[in-house]
């Protein structure tokens, strides 16, 4: 169960800093009450005065409390009106343990009003997930350190997802495997580096694109691929969902560059055939992915599906991304609704990246004014902020 928080107003859009520590308690720690819903979504919208609902909220933000049931999603929402903080309180970059724990009433109250939009039909325990919610909720948040070590623990978790459900689930290989994704697991000896996050990074720059482009081509099943490097063997080896592969970390590293690209994709591409030789597949679909990063230069780019309106509705923040050795490099270009043309483009710097970055980023995107800012989470320890007033401008 995931459980996200946002913090909407007048002048601000995102996640929500005082909420926060609430939410990622809830989805690391909450069990399993049924397939019904996989996730809930709260919008906690917040006046100039705390609990107070203005005309100006109204307008903005419609009718308050609301809910929403997107089954085929498997997603509820709900839209309220912050009673504990105003849009100040959110702007506050060094939250307080109180006002998280202040927060945790109204949370709680938030939850149980979704509970009308689930119907007796729907294969959800709610009365069971609310008692799960009291519980996982009633020891209030004691230091700053408790709340980094359970943001910690639940993005590592997010990072070893794929991997560790691969671990759980082997194949049965006497059936094709018409559907795979790629993960890969590094084992890097420590006779060729120290730095594993550094190899992490910098083969996700090409694994991960092989991942975008063979997504749709092998349907059917759902099945995965786990690839394990290791420099000691000579010959690959299949077994269940795991294929170690051979790969001379030495040789990687003494490239620079394009070269390291270019052994990176060579890898994937040879493992890639092999395995699809070895249980009976098409590889064609594999060289057409190898050929068109190469076409491409081994040189990632793109545009992120989601962009992010600003709370007058005057401009639209869509984000693009290059995706280099080093990490992400983010850019935002501002636009008008409904419009392709950009007003301005900038650069909002270099970002870790993380395999659940690009397709999150909008949701810890939020507006000041005329900023736009963007604050991932602790486990990629990153933020940035862009005057759009200024970015339109020096464009003109």
């Amino acid at each position: 169960m995931k459980i996200s928080i946002f913090a909407n107003g007048t002048e601000r859009y995102g996640g929500s800093r005082i909420c926060d520590a609430i939410s990622t308690r809830l989805s690391l720690q909450l069990g399993d009450h049924g397939s019904a819903i996989e996730s809930i979504e709260l919008y906690m919208v917040a006046s100039s005065k705390a609990g107070v609902l203005t005309d100006e909220v109204t307008d903005n933000w419609g009718k308050l409390p609301r809910k929403h049931f997107n089954r085929k999603k498997k997603r509820v929402k709900g839209h309220f009106l912050y009673q504990a903080f105003a849009e100040v309180d959110e702007d506050v970059e060094d939250v307080s343990l109180n006002n998280v724990n202040r927060a945790i009433p109204e949370v709680i109250q938030a939850l149980e009003y979704l509970q009308a939009a689930v119907k007796p039909s729907d294969d959800f325990d709610y009365d069971a997930f609310m008692d799960d919610v009291s519980t996982i909720l009633k020891p209030k948040f004691r230091s700053k350190k408790e709340i980094q070590d359970e943001t910690d623990a639940h993005y590592a978790r997010l990072d070893a997802e794929t991997t560790q459900e691969l671990r759980d689930a082997p194949i049965d290989l006497s059936c094709k495997i018409h559907t795979f994704a790629v993960d890969v697991e590094k084992e890097v000896s420590r006779q060729y580096t120290t730095d594993r996050t550094t190899f992490v990074n910098q083969f996700t720059c090409i694994s991960d694109w092989f991942e975008v482009l063979l997504r749709n081509v092998y349907r059917g099943a759902v099945q995965q691929l786990l690839i394990k490097l290791t420099p000691d063997i000579e010959q690959p080896d299949l077994l269940a969902a795991v294929l170690t592969w051979p790969f001379q970390f030495e040789t990687f590293q003494q490239r620079e560059g394009v070269e390291k690209k270019r052994m990176i994709a060579d890898t994937m591409r040879e493992a890639l055939t092999w395995f699809a030789h070895t249980t009976d597949q098409d590889p064609q679909p594999i060289d057409a992915a190898y050929q068109e990063i190469k076409a491409n230069d081994f040189f990632r780019k793109g545009r992120l599906k989601n962009s992010v309106a600003s709370p007058n509705g005057k401009l639209v923040a869509r984000l693009e991304f290059e995706h280099e050795l080093e990490g992400v490099e983010l850019f935002v270009v501002f636009t008008k609704p409904r419009s392709n043309k950009g007003l301005g483009r900038a650069s909002m710097g270099m970002c870790p990246y993380r395999p659940w970055l690009l397709g999150n980023l909008h949701k810890y995107a939020s507006w000041k004014r005329s900023h736009f800012h963007l604050d991932v989470p602790p486990s990629a320890d990153w933020s940035a902020s862009v005057n759009a007033t200024k970015v339109i401008k020096e464009a003109e």
